[in-house]
């Protein structure tokens, strides 16, 4: 409260006004419970780490990106060349 300069009352309204743990987990794609050690959750983020890697979307997403960079990379490279062969003649 002293940090935030709140008064008590402000901080419970803030503090009510927040989703339940239920419903934050309701809403959650993805659900890691942290109840063990750090190696457990390490595991556990590991786990879904190598499993979103190996869908489709990501690799998708990548390959996508590589291409469009592809592509503006070679169309500034071509406005390059017009721009010197423009200058030169």
């Amino acid at each position: 409260m002293h940090r935030d300069g709140l008064s008590k009352a402000d901080a419970l309204a803030r503090i009510t006004s927040q989703m339940s743990l239920k419903e934050k987990m309701n809403m959650a794609s993805i659900l890691i419970e942290n109840n063990g050690s750090k190696d457990d959750l390490k595991h556990k983020v590991d786990v879904v780490v190598r499993e979103l890697e190996s869908k489709w979307t990501p690799q998708f997403i990548r390959s996508t990106t590589y291409l469009i960079i592809f592509i503006c990379l070679w169309f500034a490279f071509k406005a390059i060349l017009i721009v010197y062969y423009w200058i030169v003649d």
